[in-house]
């Protein structure tokens, strides 16, 4: 168990998801960070298994809870909250659904394609935007907890299972 009772059981930083034997054709390299993407395409996907409500820190490569270079991906009240942001290009997608607070094990990705950033959970589209943000230097990556956590905004650190945590650039 990590701090906030995050439990975390296979985080494949640094490996093949999915693990694939038959060559690199669909396989996406995790390197748990995207420092350095710059406008480029990339993937963050998980498992969650949480009944916890309010605004809740997932996974995220943030510094501080003000507007600077990060992305964040959060739980409000169980919809996914994600952010891209390099200070000029903001981008939010709040409100995607389904929950994801019921108990069960849900699998989110979050992915950055040819400037489009889209979330889908348990494999079904739940929304997308334009986004046009230049990632630079990350800080290191962050599971369950998150810097807003300490802020006023209400975030609160993660308690339940994140599992299969893979951050990629694409």
């Amino acid at each position: 168990m990590l701090a906030g009772g995050c439990g975390r059981d296979d985080t494949v930083v640094g490996e093949q998801f999915p693990p694939d034997a038959s060559g690199d054709a669909g396989v996406v390299h995790c390197t748990g960070d995207l420092s350095g993407v710059g406008a480029g395409d990339f993937q963050v996907s998980l498992s969650v298994t949480t009944q916890q409500p309010g605004l809740v820190a997932l996974v995220n490569q943030r510094k501080e809870c003000t507007p600077s270079v990060f992305w964040d991906v959060r739980m409000n009240s169980g919809l996914l909250f994600v952010e891209v942001d390099d200070v000029a290009n903001y981008t939010a997608i709040d409100d995607a659904g389904p929950t994801i607070n019921d108990g069960r094990a849900h699998a989110v990705t979050v992915r950055r394609i040819a400037g489009v950033l889209s979330v889908s959970v348990d494999g079904v589209d739940a929304s997308a935007q334009a986004s046009l943000a230049s990632l630079d230097a990350l800080a290191p990556l962050a599971i369950g907890t998150d810097p807003c956590v300490q802020s006023t905004d209400g975030t609160v650190a993660f308690s339940g299972t994140i599992a299969a945590v893979c951050v990629a650039p694409l």
